[in-house]
């Protein structure tokens, strides 16, 4: 019989694959569409940037220390705004806003885009399964009152006071 050779495994770090800045961009990118609302998870993806560029030559361009760096962008912490914008000015990427779908999380966590919820655009709903927005029903008819014996109901009381 003759023994198996022990497989040895190493952890996988992002960082030894990301070389150039369109690699920094393409990931940041993916975590920003993983991430959903987790902020840390996207202050862990900045991390995983800076230690690929490394993170004395970021802390030299940041003013920020290394160690602060490495603590802050380690998906643990809570950083600062100021730290994040710094860190992705010295990593060459910029913030942009753009506009897009609005999610909710459903069960599990998983982001559903919401098609039957109106999407308010000031005096008009517009639904997002469709580009043109819904007709309101009249307000008798939302409240459910039957017209015809509404009118029924009147002539009866007008002729009540003609009787009198």
């Amino acid at each position: 019989m003759s023994a198996i050779p022990k497989m040895t495994l190493s952890r996988w770090d992002s960082a030894e694959y990301l070389k150039t800045e369109e690699d920094y961009q393409a990931y940041l990118e993916a975590c920003f569409e993983e991430a959903g609302n987790d902020a840390a998870f996207i202050a862990k993806a900045l991390g995983t940037i800076a230690r690929a560029r490394g993170m004395t030559q970021l802390a030299h361009e940041t003013g920020i220390g290394r160690e602060s760096l490495y603590k802050s962008l380690s998906g643990e912490a809570n950083p600062s705004f100021d730290t994040i914008l710094k860190v992705i000015d010295a990593l060459g990427l910029e913030l942009r806003p753009q506009i897009g779908r609005r999610i909710v999380l459903g069960h599990a966590g998983i982001s559903q885009p919401r098609p039957d919820k109106p999407i308010s655009t000031g005096k008009r709903k517009i639904h997002a399964d469709k580009s043109t927005p819904r007709k309101r029903k009249p307000k008798s008819a939302q409240k459910g009152i039957n017209l015809k014996a509404k009118s029924a109901a009147r002539s009866k009381s007008e002729k009540r006071a003609l009787r009198a």
